[in-house]
């Protein structure tokens, strides 16, 4: 994950984790600001339950995990994709 560091006018240091909205923290130093974000991605990462999945993506899930239940050889290679996409432009 990419961490955007900059310093504020007030001269503190600001890291934020632009994969992770809100997830930016405060330092003294540049060191101490990603430090400091690098300690709140690693406690969001080790409790993976709370971060909360909407309904609506469990549901699609449900959904797709039962069409390839149905269908397992339905499948489409990443290749096959990539030059279908490439196709289409």
């Amino acid at each position: 994950m990419k961490i955007e560091i900059e310093r504020e006018e007030d001269g503190r240091w600001i890291a934020e984790i632009s994969d992770l909205a809100g997830v930016m923290a405060y330092g003294r130093t540049r060191k101490e600001a990603v430090s400091k974000v690098k300690a709140i991605r690693d406690s969001i990462a080790s409790e993976r339950s709370s971060v909360p999945v909407p309904q609506s993506h469990k549901n699609e899930l449900d959904k797709r995990l039962k069409a390839h239940a149905s269908n397992p050889d339905d499948l489409l290679f990443l290749q096959e994709l990539q030059a279908r996409i490439d196709r289409g432009k």
